[in-house]
């Protein structure tokens, strides 16, 4: 966890590496695909409240301008999930994430064609 900026990450969340990697596995069902309303659950309500807004996507996401103008624009009223191939995307897109708080949007690595049927539960956005 302490590489790609993780460890700094996890310092600005308060957050353990055991909690994250926790939070990071119970976002996945045991046939390993992603559950939206896991990954943008409440973690300030206790219990944890799992979200119930819609999930929208976003493929090619290239440097993340527009997916995060979008997830702030709907902060509240919708969760983002941007799907980018480039590594160096990513990185940029997980950056501006962080520093600019954008708390309902999750970033996906890989190629659209193998992540969405994999990962990507049927009506799941």
């Amino acid at each position: 966890l302490q590489s790609f900026g993780l460890g700094e990450v996890l310092l600005r969340c308060s957050l353990s590496p055991e909690d994250a990697l926790m939070t990071f596995q119970r976002s996945f069902s045991k046939t390993q695909r992603l559950r939206c309303s896991r990954v943008f659950e409440n973690q300030r309500q206790e219990p944890a409240q799992p979200s119930s807004l819609p999930v929208k996507l976003e493929i090619c996401s290239g440097n993340g301008d527009w997916v995060i103008a979008q997830a702030k624009a709907e902060q509240g009223r919708a969760n983002w999930i941007a799907l980018e191939l480039r590594h160096d995307r990513v990185h940029n897109i997980f950056s501006r994430m962080v520093f600019e708080e954008v708390e309902n949007l999750c970033l996906l690595r890989g190629d659209a064609a193998e992540i969405v049927p994999r990962l990507l539960q049927v009506r799941s956005l």
